[in-house]
């Protein structure tokens, strides 16, 4: 089974990326925050000033809160997050941590009698 076609985008190995669309020219507020692996995304959507004489019959875009929480895998790493908002599109990507490396075993000597 090819994995490109289940996923868009390459894979990334030591980062979690996520998209959010929020396409629009109008004012945002975003806010992010982490907390025990749980990501939360609140944007708030104001409407735009009226211009005057201008009257609307119907809007493409909704006015309101916009909120999701994410819970992320334990190996995401909390002191390595950023998010971009480029072209109404909000890019978020958290790294993740090294993988713990495995115990040796204990190698113990037999001594023949």
């Amino acid at each position: 089974m090819d994995f490109r076609v289940m996923d868009l985008n390459t894979p990334f190995y030591n980062t979690l990326h996520n998209m959010f669309d929020l396409t629009d020219e109008t004012p945002l507020n975003k806010n992010l925050s982490f907390d025990e692996n749980v990501l939360l995304i609140c944007v708030e959507r104001k409407r735009e000033e009226e211009n005057d004489g201008v009257k609307y019959l119907r809007m493409e875009r909704r006015v309101g809160k916009f909120m999701r929480k994410f819970v992320l895998p334990e190996n995401a790493n909390s002191n390595a997050v950023s998010a971009v908002c480029q072209d109404g599109v909000l890019s978020v990507t958290v790294q993740k941590l090294p993988p713990p490396h495995p115990k040796k075993p204990k190698t113990i000597g037999v001594k023949v009698a």
